[in-house]
């Protein structure tokens, strides 16, 4: 019964902290997603991506539950390619505590759709990398 319990505790605190993050991503965006160091310095009229439905995907990657025992948690961190017609055209993990949460968000990440970047207001090809946090409560 007690395992079961901090099985439910588990589930409730994730979607939890993912039906909040809709309302949080404007500061997220600024803190946690970040854009191409590649690209260059900064170009004046351009508008990076902007993920439409972040909370609905992130909702669906489920903790493995080979990692509950072992009580694994941190960010999975994908680097994005968001074409112009805002869809993931390219995708791949560039930070994980382990292979399994990586795919777990690789299994829904081509879900996610985006606001493309405007370059000038046309739309244009831009990376970005996307967190998605793995984290288990209580005791």
């Amino acid at each position: 019964m007690k395992a079961l319990n901090k099985t439910i505790a588990s589930i409730l605190t994730f979607a939890a902290l993912f039906a909040s993050a809709q309302l949080a991503f404007a500061q997220m965006a600024t803190t946690e997603i970040r854009f191409s160091e590649a690209e260059g310095p900064a170009v004046k009229n351009v508008m990076n991506p902007i993920p439409t439905n972040y909370a609905e995907i992130a909702s669906k990657i489920v903790y493995p539950r080979e990692l509950r025992e072992t009580q694994i948690e941190g960010k999975v961190i994908v680097e994005i390619t968001v074409n112009e017609k805002g869809q993931a055209a390219q995708y791949k993990v560039v930070h994980s505590p382990d292979q399994l949460l990586s795919s777990a968000c690789l299994e829904h990440v081509d879900e996610l759709t985006f606001e493309p970047a405007l370059l000038a207001g046309k739309a244009t090809s831009k990376v970005v990398y996307v967190p998605f946090r793995f984290r288990l409560t209580g005791e």
